[in-house]
């Protein structure tokens, strides 16, 4: 009876192994295709809630006659701080920063998060998902200031990572180590306190 039992419990074992190593990938000659698919279709899942929650409430978070005004920050910014801003708040509103603006960029994460579950483009919709979230995560501020925010950020500076796990630099957008402390958001958090460049 327990040599039954052991041989069972053998062979669960070694299907479950067998399992794992198909969802995971084995530690020799493996792609990880499987996992490395569920992550990105779940990376996109999670983008698609992150971008429509936000773009429900950001015309009364930081509109033009919002809580805190996207508008009033970078022209804040840009009188105090000159060229540096570009560096210390690396976003794409600097072009345009209007309540249209920052409605076409939710819906632009969306259509992108939802491109990336379809498997359209991943890399292409991944780097649009970063340069987005980015923008709105700086003019979003103490709205958008907390750590699930900088770690939404994470997983598209390792997928699009190089070998050596830096992220090419889009513009002047410093290179992303992979840590906690995401570089780009440090240098949001480390600059010359953004709340009193509204005042």
């Amino acid at each position: 009876m327990l040599d039954q039992a052991a041989s069972f419990g053998r062979s669960a074992l070694d299907a479950c192994d067998a399992a794992l190593q198909w969802l995971v990938g084995s530690s020799r000659g493996s792609t990880f295709a499987v996992s490395r698919w569920l992550f990105l279709r779940a990376l996109g899942l999670i983008f698609i809630i992150a971008f429509i929650s936000l773009w429900v409430q950001v015309k009364g978070l930081i509109g033009s006659q919002g809580i805190l005004p996207a508008q009033d920050l970078l022209r804040s910014a840009q009188m105090q701080l000159g060229p540096e801003r570009y560096r210390l708040l690396p976003t794409l509103f600097w072009v345009n920063a209007s309540d249209t603006a920052l409605n076409i960029a939710c819906a632009l994460g969306t259509a992108a998060a939802l491109a990336l579950v379809a498997d359209i483009a991943p890399t292409a919709m991944l780097i649009v998902l970063w340069a987005l979230y980015l923008s709105l995560t700086v003019v979003g501020r103490d709205f958008l200031a907390f750590q699930w925010d900088v770690l939404l950020l994470e997983p598209l500076c390792w997928r699009s990572s190089s070998p050596r796990g830096t992220c090419s630099r889009l513009g002047r957008v410093p290179r992303c180590p992979r840590s906690g402390w995401f570089s780009c958001g440090g240098c949001y958090s480390a600059s010359a306190s953004p709340r009193g460049w509204s005042s």
